[in-house]
């Protein structure tokens, strides 16, 4: 293959690559006057996104230009309630005021690039959908998704005198996708003075990155039942089952498919009885190994937790009271020598009384 040719078929190999394995958008981002999922585009400024044009009842008249953001155009429209979007419109030269057009038809259009798969692999036909709230005044009249409708206006009266200002269409778009570009249509009606047009992506459920619960102490009892929100639970034996008894100290995992085709991953940390925690010595050498003295406890609801570390002289080098720090072998900015501790832990939990666990540590560099 020659040079030119090969470099050509890399860029394809990885413009292909892009399009697999592209970022899926959240409803967030379709949001209308959006610049980013931290804040929306200031008033005047036009939508990169979404585009606008006129018409009669029937199709657009004239070529869609980007629309103008107006906000809630000068307290007529009210404020939208997702912070990352805004109102826009046609640019009529007055905010969204358009007295000279009379009653008039208006037609937005978002194109939305999809990715070949979602982020677990699945096809992107079978696993987006995105979640829409919209409002125009006067009137959401249709909703159509390349080429297909999927929402029309059918509550008696003239659309055109309809308030849908303050009565939100909610829409669930989760069939009609494809690979590659798709046309978004929202067909809107309205009648002088105001023209304009909100939407606001719904947030999307998020997915749970734990569902076994804390790591847990038992003061008495002689087995624990680990508990997944779904019947078909992958358990670390092999076995499918909504719960799992358990009853032996342990780190214990599990694992369930989500309706989108991912795989959701916990470990619990069980343990019977109360145990020390507690390595029995650490090398605070900035290797990564054992640099930082603490019990294994961070993840329990503390109801009391004191942890202090003595010298063998009986000088205090520690104390805290936050089960997620842990000592670094210094003392007041200063390494401490080689030797061996001892450390006293008051904790209490809301399974288990107040306790004292004591013994010897050895610091080593």
């Amino acid at each position: 293959m020659q040079p030119k040719k090969q470099l050509f078929a890399f860029w394809l190999f990885v413009f292909s690559m892009g399009i697999l394995q592209g970022q899926v958008p959240p409803a967030q981002a379709i949001s209308t006057g959006a610049l980013s999922k931290d804040n929306s585009l200031p008033v005047g400024a036009l939508d990169a996104n979404w585009f606008v044009a006129y018409g009669d009842s029937l199709q657009p008249t004239s070529p869609f230009v980007q629309a103008k953001v107006v906000g809630n155009c000068s307290g007529i429209l009210p404020l939208p309630q997702a912070y990352n979007s805004n109102w826009i419109t046609y640019d009529f030269g007055k905010e969204c005021e358009h007295q000279a057009f009379g009653c008039i038809d208006l037609y937005f259009r978002r194109e939305i690039e999809l990715p070949a798969t979602n982020d677990c692999g699945l096809p992107i036909e079978k696993s987006y959908c995105l979640s829409l709230n919209l409002r125009a005044d006067n009137n959401v009249y249709a909703i159509n998704l390349n080429g297909v409708e999927y929402f029309r206006h059918s509550i008696p009266g003239d659309p055109y005198k309809y308030d849908g200002t303050h009565n939100t269409v909610h829409v669930d778009l989760c069939k009609g996708w494809k690979s590659g570009k798709n046309t978004l249509f929202v067909h809107t009606k309205s009648c002088p003075t105001v023209a304009a047009f909100l939407a606001e992506g719904a947030p999307e459920p998020t997915k749970p990155k734990s569902f076994l619960g804390k790591d847990t102490v038992l003061c008495s009892g002689n087995y624990f039942v680990l508990r997944s929100p779904e019947p078909n639970t992958l358990w670390y034996d092999g076995t499918l089952a909504q719960t799992k008894n358990v009853d032996k100290d342990g780190d214990y995992g599990a694992s369930y498919t989500d309706s989108d085709g991912c795989v959701i991953k916990d470990t619990i940390s069980v343990r019977f009885g109360l145990k020390s925690f507690f390595p029995n010595a650490f090398s605070p050498n900035q290797d990564g190994i054992n640099d930082c003295f603490a019990p294994q406890l961070s993840q329990l609801d503390f109801v009391r937790y004191e942890l202090r570390i003595f010298d063998r002289y009986g000088g205090l080098v520690f104390f805290s009271k936050d089960p997620a720090l842990c000592w670094d072998g210094n003392v007041r900015g200063k390494a401490c020598p080689e030797g061996v501790f001892v450390y006293f832990l008051v904790f209490q939990t809301g399974a288990c009384a107040e306790t004292v666990l004591k013994g010897d540590l050895t610091l080593l560099h």
